[in-house]
């Protein structure tokens, strides 16, 4: 039985679904058809009561392999769940379930990250606080919001585990920065890396899952309600449903304030240096 051998375990809002899109075109990958199936990580969202809801959890193996159309040549059965960087013992279940897995990270300014973060789940009517009150919340160790936009970016330990877990060989690590702007560069290093054929062109003009803010009341009235968003992504065809997003939002929103910016900074900058050394890249921009 083949199993999953691919894991893009993070960042949220990093471009984890820019790159999964990319490598489901290419003919020797699977990429799941739910981005994000949260398989190993199902049992603490439950049980956090996050509240990003789902329909159903996918629990067992057999659900897990149904995600994934598998064929002679596929060699490549990938997912892109976000929640396994932040779940402390996620990587060593991935390493128990197949010790072959290769794991990419991809890793966001996280200010910047946050900020994304917060607009995305602003936009979805997921939260009402400004991210400033988020940030100076007393009781901020007991929000999940708090979780969500500023926890997320502390990835030094998050970081730390999979590069304890897995053998250097099967890691990857890349600054979204680099990802957005180097596209095909990376693309071509992650091809050699999981072994595929590289002599297929795979297109990577369209960035995807990019945070907008709703342009009319009506937008940003439709894609609050979980059950509208799900209707109209019942009726429309895909590609019809994409267009009409698109049109619906525009990139960018909100830019944060700059003493929250420079605050949310200095809070991350020991962790950063941290990282900085852990992975050996160059993140003087995310702190200075």
């Amino acid at each position: 039985m083949k199993k999953v051998n691919l894991f893009i375990v993070g960042v949220a809002k990093g471009g984890t679904t820019s790159l999964h899109s990319y490598l489901d075109k290419h003919p020797e990958v699977s990429m799941s058809r739910i981005k994000e199936p949260n398989y190993f990580t199902w049992k603490q969202i439950r049980d956090q009561g996050l509240y990003y809801v789902k329909e159903k959890n996918i629990e067992t193996e057999s659900e897990y392999l149904s995600l994934f159309e598998i064929t002679e040549n596929v060699k490549i059965l990938g997912e892109a769940s976000v929640s396994y960087m932040f779940y402390p013992g996620t990587a060593q279940k991935i390493k128990a379930y197949n010790p072959e897995s290769k794991v990419i990270i991809l890793l966001r300014d996280p200010v910047k990250r946050a900020n994304s973060h917060y607009l995305m789940d602003k936009r979805l009517g997921f939260v009402k606080k400004k991210l400033s009150d988020i940030f100076h919340d007393p009781d901020r160790e007991n929000s999940l919001h708090y979780q969500q936009y500023i926890k997320l970016g502390q990835y030094y330990s998050q970081v730390k585990e999979y590069l304890d877990v897995f053998d250097q060989k099967n890691i990857r690590i890349y600054l979204s920065s680099e990802f957005k702007t180097e596209t095909s560069r990376i693309l071509a290093e992650i091809i050699e890396f999981l072994g595929l054929n590289g002599q297929i062109e795979i297109d990577t003009s369209k960035q995807h899952n990019v945070s907008g803010q709703g342009k009319n009341a009506l937008v940003r009235m439709i894609y609050k309600n979980r059950f509208l968003r799900k209707m109209i992504k019942g009726i429309l065809p895909k590609s019809i449903g994409e267009a009409a997003k698109g049109a619906a939002f525009k990139s960018g929103g909100d830019s944060i304030d700059s003493e929250l910016e420079k605050e949310i900074r200095e809070f991350y900058k020991a962790d950063i240096l941290k990282l900085e050394q852990l992975i050996d890249k160059n993140l003087s921009s995310w702190y200075e």
